[in-house]
């Protein structure tokens, strides 16, 4: 299980680097992606622990996370992929690498139709 937006906007590119980096080298047989969703109960908790600013990513920039992680993983081996937990923009799945360029294309997709992502009121655990 991997958790989009968790570098937060100041360390994305970082967060997602490595965690492409780390999940292909495992290469798990299944790998789940879920979105940071800091409910009110943890959230001064978290800020507390991350110890710097944290600007949460909106939906473009988690789409831009999950676009980044699938170009980005290579596994060795064929790897269930998913992200359709409710804290997900959107509900995707399919098989890296023979559904890399579909995944990719939705994503695409996804970016030039926000109007198509789970409304916010919605993503929850």
């Amino acid at each position: 299980m991997v958790i989009l937006g968790l570098g937060g906007k100041t360390y994305t590119k970082e967060h997602i680097q490595d965690t492409a980096r780390i999940i292909s080298e495992i290469a798990p047989d299944y790998l789940g992606a879920l979105t940071l969703y800091l409910e009110d109960g943890i959230y001064n908790e978290f800020m507390m622990k991350f110890g710097e600013p944290f600007a949460t990513l909106d939906d473009t920039e988690v789409l831009d996370e999950l676009e980044r992680l699938i170009l980005d993983f290579n596994p060795a081996t064929p790897v269930i992929f998913r992200a359709n937990h409710a804290s997900n923009v959107y509900s995707l799945g399919g098989t890296i690498p023979e559904d890399k360029e579909k995944l990719l294309s939705l994503i695409s997709e996804l970016k030039l139709r926000p109007e198509i992502l789970k409304p916010k009121i919605l993503r929850r655990f």
